[in-house]
């Protein structure tokens, strides 16, 4: 388990280092084990050790086995010419570069307890078996781990958007659409309404703006959702111009009806009551993306998604009653998943700082989301204050305590570190 090498040589909780068979040096002290290497290349970056009476500034590579220098194929690899040391658990063959240089090697020893309590993190049933978590990390180590799954978590929203504006040519309305259909799934039918966005363009819903009914008709149309014999007139009005704007623009054919999940969604979830409530949107707001760019507050989202709608239903169509509006819950959601990543993505193309920070104060100034996996840290002590911590536990969540990444979270890295005593030097 090279991650459990990693920390333990980062935290310096080894026993001892001492020479392989190979080496000829005598004492080893650990200056700085240097910076951990996310990319290509050797495990830390930077380091300085000083062998004997010798200074050494450089790289560090860490094995289980000397071996896997070799399976690795790193002797050909001009990337490791500037390791200084090869850490191995099992010594074997000495270690050359590709300049056929040796580089000096060591066996690395560390209590047996810190391979358990690694065992015991990784294959625990427990969704968060470094729990409780209240006292793990100080206010600022925190407030740093915090910031830095932030980061991440919006650094991988940004590649999504910058893979969704190649596909359509800068588009930047398009992309935004994309990302305001696929939350308006609200969880449960995110990609369906996603591929709903892919099989009718923003284009033909903007020709048609000025026309609530047309814009209702192409989306429930394209949805599949106008594909059962009429209940009332108004529907029939709607199937019959999705018909006529459908043959017009020769749109893609629509999409299966069982495309979107009715069970267990709720009436307020409905898709039907969704589509129109986005069709409102549309319809109401001109020029949607200058409108996302000034949104500072929760009042300026409600103003956003706070819609009226105007069209009572009979119940047909998946229990259509009288559609409502959104919930303050739901505006803060499409404020979080929607707004503040679109702010973001256009503060990086456009080099404008201020749009970044404004992004920045909305998420802590909404109030922070409720669902499991907040509840859940919430039990193990970690209570989130505003939506930017929200958003920074469910990165933690998806990203490290679903995947088992307990090593690489600093939770789990304090939990190993607890009562172990480190060393620096033979």
């Amino acid at each position: 388990m090279e991650a459990l090498l990693h920390l333990i040589w980062q935290q310096r909780l080894y026993t001892t280092l001492s020479p392989t068979p190979h080496d000829t040096w005598s004492r080893l002290e650990v200056i700085d084990p240097g910076l951990y290497n996310t990319d290509a290349g050797p495990d830390f970056l930077n380091a300085k050790i000083r062998i004997d009476n010798m200074l050494w500034c450089g790289d560090i590579e860490i094995h289980q086995s000397s071996q896997e220098w070799y399976r690795h194929k790193h002797q050909h690899n001009p990337l490791y010419q500037s390791v200084i040391l090869h850490i191995v658990v099992e010594q074997g063959a000495p270690t050359y570069d590709i300049r056929g240089r040796l580089i000096p090697s060591c066996r690395i020893v560390y209590p047996e307890e810190l391979e358990q309590r690694a065992l015991y993190l990784v294959h625990h049933s427990q969704e968060l078996p470094c729990a409780p978590l209240t006292d793990m990390l100080t206010k600022i180590e925190k407030h740093d781990w915090y910031e830095e799954l932030l980061r991440q978590r919006l650094e991988r929203r940004l590649e999504e958007l910058q893979k969704c504006l190649e596909q359509h040519q800068s588009d930047r309305l398009e992309a935004l659409y994309m990302l305001l259909m696929r939350y308006f799934g609200f969880g449960l039918n995110n990609d369906a309404m996603e591929r709903l966005a892919r099989n009718l363009p923003l284009r033909y819903l903007l020709k048609h703006r000025d026309h609530l009914l047309q814009l209702e008709a192409l989306l429930l149309g394209q949805a599949g959702l106008l594909k059962q014999p009429p209940e009332d007139d108004y529907i029939e009005t709607l199937r019959k111009e999705h018909q006529f704007l459908a043959h017009k623009y020769q749109l893609a054919q629509p999409l299966p009806s069982s495309t979107f999940r009715l069970t267990r969604t709720r009436p307020a979830s409905f898709p039907t009551r969704r589509l129109i409530q986005i069709a409102n949107i549309i319809h109401q707001h001109d020029f949607l993306s200058d409108l996302c760019l000034e949104v500072d507050s929760e009042r300026a989202l409600e103003r956003l998604f706070g819609i009226e709608l105007r069209h009572h239903y009979r119940a047909s169509l998946a229990s259509w009653s009288r559609i409502g509006g959104l919930s303050k819950a739901s505006v803060r959601m499409l404020g979080v998943n929607v707004v503040v990543p679109y702010q973001y993505l256009v503060a990086m193309l456009d080099s404008r700082p201020e749009l970044r920070e404004r992004a920045s104060q909305l998420l802590k100034s909404l109030v922070a989301e409720d669902n499991r996996p907040i509840r859940l840290f919430a039990r193990a002590g970690l209570t989130a204050n505003n939506a930017s911590e929200s958003q920074a536990l469910l990165e933690l969540y998806k990203m490290y305590c679903q995947r088992r990444k307990c090593l690489f979270c600093r939770f789990g890295r304090a939990k190993m570190c607890v009562s172990s005593r480190p060393s620096s030097s033979l």
